[in-house]
């Protein structure tokens, strides 16, 4: 299956164009130089996979309710904080060839609109009355904090293995995707044996989602708005790198991994760090591992009752596997 997202959102674009209009509401303020800025965070949202993820999940174990749109708009304010502070740790300066907040502005404007968004997600919170949702929100925001301080601390190291990164992967991207697919399941009323396999099938699909984002890192088309070589511009280690240097001498994966670490960001630097990758087969062992996860994720999937909101699950993973942004 192959299709777009537009295709794959339509049994939920009902949900999914009311989440708009509560998401442009909530980011009003009233102020004219702070909506001026909620505004670009308006216009310049990712492609809503996340709310999605929460209708479908719902819809699956029954019906999207008040409780699932809730969940559905705290967690993608979550996830636009997260984006945002992220860009000021990493000074990152794009975001789908698009300029951060931080770039427009400052760090200083970005990281309090990061926390207003945090702040408005505990209102939401204290609104809904619902224990279930507070207790995952603060609990995914502790594992998304933790995989970013655990990603930093082996930037200091001089090797980093798989277990390593896929554990930096499940804390920093794969928890906020796992509570997606749990809240949803949580909000239709399923059973708690159904909301912990819905939220580990969420921790798989988050592990694809990264995987094909350390390939995008490597495979740079005219496509692609993926911004070129951002993880490797960063310093930060990825499977394909993993996976290359497995092929190395401890001596030569030191010497890689220093090589790395200090480069200065030149063409010549850039491309010889690639080369290395491709070579030494660190991009064909990453696609594999990545098919491994998405058949995994299907299997999953496939045991459900058969329904146009099943279909459209299927068609997310497989987005997410082939996705060229």
């Amino acid at each position: 299956m192959n299709i777009d997202l537009q295709t794959i959102f339509l049994p939920v674009e009902a949900e999914i164009a009311q989440l708009n209009a509560y998401y442009a509401q909530k980011l009003h303020h009233g102020n004219l130089p702070i909506d001026r800025v909620l505004s670009y965070v308006i216009s310049h949202r990712g492609k809503q996979l996340r709310p999605a993820m929460v209708f479908l999940s719902a819809a699956v174990n029954g019906k999207i309710n008040e409780q699932t749109q809730t969940a559905a708009l705290v967690l993608e304010l979550l996830h636009t904080s997260s984006l945002i502070h992220d860009d000021v740790v990493d000074n990152g300066q794009k975001r789908h060839n698009k300029p951060t907040l931080n770039a427009l502005w400052n760090n200083k404007i970005s990281v309090l609109l990061g926390d207003y968004l945090l702040a408005e997600c505990m209102n939401l919170l204290a609104q809904s009355g619902n224990q279930r949702l507070l207790q995952t929100v603060v609990q995914i925001s502790q594992e998304m904090i933790s995989g970013e301080l655990l990603q930093l601390a082996h930037l200091q190291e001089n090797n980093l293995s798989k277990e390593q990164y896929i554990q930096v992967v499940q804390q920093k991207t794969a928890s906020l995707i796992a509570a997606c697919f749990e809240m949803g399941a949580v909000s239709a009323g399923a059973a708690e044996e159904t909301v912990q396999q819905w939220k580990t099938f969420g921790k798989k699909v988050g592990i694809i989602f990264q995987i094909k984002d350390d390939l995008l890192d490597y495979k740079i088309n005219s496509h692609s708005e993926k911004d070129a070589c951002k993880d490797i511009l960063e310093h930060k280690i990825t499977l394909p790198f993993i996976f290359a240097l497995e092929q190395k001498t401890e001596t030569e994966r030191e010497k890689w991994f220093q090589q790395y670490k200090n480069h200065g960001g030149t063409e010549t630097e850039i491309q010889a760090i690639i080369r290395m990758v491709v070579e030494n087969g660190g991009i064909s062992a990453t696609e594999l591992f990545l098919e491994e996860k998405a058949q995994q994720a299907l299997q999953f999937i496939d045991k459900q009752k058969n329904s146009e909101y099943k279909q459209a699950i299927i068609g997310l993973v497989d987005y997410i596997k082939k996705r060229v942004n």
